[in-house]
């Protein structure tokens, strides 16, 4: 998502600024970024880069190393120094960080500090699994943090993070942005009256899935009358359903199989809320897009989520209080139609006003201007 977003940075400064000369080094010939607009593609076949499991560590870290070497190498056709600026947009790049003994034109960008998401399994008792693959995730980071001239934060809740971590004080906050146009809200079938929480989302633990399902168990057990319904559209169903089934709330969550993207404002504007009971969040590419659809949403107070949502477009409660969560969920249940509707419109309007995608290439080309210029603060 945040790729595809970037590689429109070119043809945005064409409108803006013409003398920016955008150039994306990839190690796959397959790689979406092949589709030109407004850049060029340097094409650095890796060996063993993205096979069947690409993300398995025994393939993802030897790639990395791979490419790494193959960026290092003196017959290598890229000359590091002729760049005015180099965006490392992974943490998989670290090792080509280290090893580049610390370029004073690269800015390493920090998506979701890795060492945050153990932080808050840890404090929240979340079973993340797959330790050994996050402490070396965690480790690449820390190397690229610490060996960049500078540091691009996705919200401000990471930036502090990584400051307070590694005590960094060059790190610039650029929100992520959606496009406003393609996640509008569509028409769609009355929900009669039931008021319906979706979530859309991974189901791992660190989502706070289970959380959710236990306070809408409490919701029907205070009052069985209320009408309502919860959808859950997620890569996972099989363990959900079984969930559901032993909480006994069959009639009160559905399950939808996961829906690519041109099918989310469909999903968004056929709710009343989008929920978001995250322990961990480094923004929330969900909640943006469903306030763009004018669909208030209900989040945890956890990470980024406060800097997206306030109780002008949203509800918030405490992350991992599920009886707090429970009175959001009742709250929205009372909530009038007239009240929903304008929650969604201020919703939609922030959106516009802080983090659409033409916001997001906006600050951007001002960052890589004010960065090569030295007059960023």
């Amino acid at each position: 998502m945040y790729l595809s977003y970037l590689t429109e940075l070119g043809k945005f400064s064409m409108t803006t600024n013409p003398r920016l000369d955008l150039t994306f080094i990839v190690p796959w010939q397959k790689d979406v970024l092949l589709r030109k607009n407004g850049y060029s593609v340097l094409l650095l076949k890796t060996r063993g880069f993205r096979k069947k499991h690409p993300y398995n560590e025994e393939v993802l870290y030897p790639s990395c190393k791979n490419f790494a070497s193959r960026l290092l190498k003196e017959k290598n056709p890229i000359d590091h120094k002729s760049f005015d600026l180099i965006l490392a947009n992974s943490f998989a790049f670290g090792e080509f960080i280290s090893k580049a003994q610390h370029l004073e034109n690269l800015v390493y960008i920090s998506h979701r500090p890795e060492f945050l998401r153990e932080k808050f399994a840890e404090q929240f008792r979340v079973k993340l699994g797959g330790k050994r693959r996050l402490r070396k995730d965690a480790e690449l980071e820390a190397k690229a943090v610490e060996n960049s001239d500078r540091v691009l934060a996705v919200s401000k809740a990471c930036k502090k993070g990584l400051a307070k971590r590694y005590r960094r004080d060059k790190i610039t906050v650029i929100y992520n942005g959606i496009d406003e146009n393609v996640f509008n809200r569509v028409q769609t079938p009355s929900n009669g009256g039931k008021t319906v929480f979706t979530y859309i989302g991974r189901n791992h633990p660190e989502k706070g899935i289970s959380l959710l399902l236990r306070s809408v168990k409490d919701l029907v057990e205070k009052d069985h009358g209320k009408n309502f319904e919860t959808r859950l559209i997620t890569d996972d169903g099989v363990s959900l359903r079984r969930a559901v089934k032993r909480l006994g709330l069959s009639n009160y969550v559905k399950l939808i199989n996961w829906k690519m993207q041109r099918w989310l404002p469909y999903y968004y504007s056929g709710s009343t809320f989008t929920m978001m009971p995250s322990y961990w969040e480094s923004f929330s590419y969900v909640v943006a897009e469903s306030l763009s659809c004018e669909t208030p949403v209900i989040v945890s107070r956890a990470g980024a989520l406060p800097e997206l949502v306030d109780r002008k477009v949203g509800l918030l409660f405490r992350a991992g209080d599920g009886n707090d969560l429970t009175g959001q969920l009742w709250e929205a249940c009372e909530r009038s139609h007239e009240s929903i509707v304008e929650m969604g419109k201020r919703g939609r309007k922030k959106i516009q006003n802080s983090f659409s995608k033409s916001v997001f290439l906006g600050n951007y080309l001002k960052f890589i201007e004010e960065t090569i210029n030295g007059t960023i603060s």
